[in-house]
Order: C-alpha cells, then structure tokens, then sequence
C-alpha cells in the first residue's frame, strides 16, 4: 500500500508541476495542443522513473506483485498496481466529472 501512495504521489506531483509550467509559460506560447504534446513524452519519463524508484526501494522486483486489486490477499503478494490505478483514477475522474459541470448546484 505504501508503494502505491508514494508512487501516486510522484506522477501526482509531477503532473502538477508540469501543468503549473504549461499554464503559465507554454500554453501562451504556443497553444493547448502542442503544450499537452510536448508534455506527454514528459509525463511518460515521470511514470517510468517513478515506478523504476518504488520498485528498486520498496524491493518489489524480488516478490511476486499482484497486479489487480481482487487477488487473494497473500503476504508474497502487494496489490501495489490495482491500487495505484483506482488511487489515480478516482481523482481524474472527479476532475473531469467538475470540470464537466456535474457538481453545479442546481436551484430549483
């Protein structure tokens, strides 16, 4: 469980400061298309230093990793990769549900 909060937390992060700096300075520059293309490879070298640091200290590599959440609850295995997914997922989701306007108050 610690190896998905810290692994979370470090795509979380840089997410945040990648999208601080395209808001700020890159977005004015040279628009939202090209800012979000020139932050993918980025965001995809954030992903793989993060997992590469989380397994090497937290010494996954040696056991065996449950890869989904729903796999018996051994003690060789760490449902690391299920939870770090619902752990992202969940807040993109409630980000692009109020960005979309679905938590509005509605006055009737």
């Amino acid at each position: 469980m610690k190896s998905a909060l810290l692994y979370v937390g470090i795509v979380f992060g840089g997410r945040f400061v990648f999208g601080v700096i395209g808001t700020l300075w890159v977005v004015p520059l040279v628009g939202v298309m090209w800012a979000e293309r020139l932050e993918a490879p980025l965001m995809l070298a954030v992903i793989v230093l993060a997992a590469r640091s989380v397994v090497r200290s937290f010494e996954l590599a040696s056991r065996p990793v449950a890869l989904v959440v729903g796999v018996p609850n051994h003690s060789e295995l760490e449902p690391s990769g299920g939870v770090a997914h619902g752990l992202g997922s969940a807040p993109e989701a409630a980000g692009v549900s109020r960005e979309r306007g679905h938590w509005r108050r509605r006055d009737r």
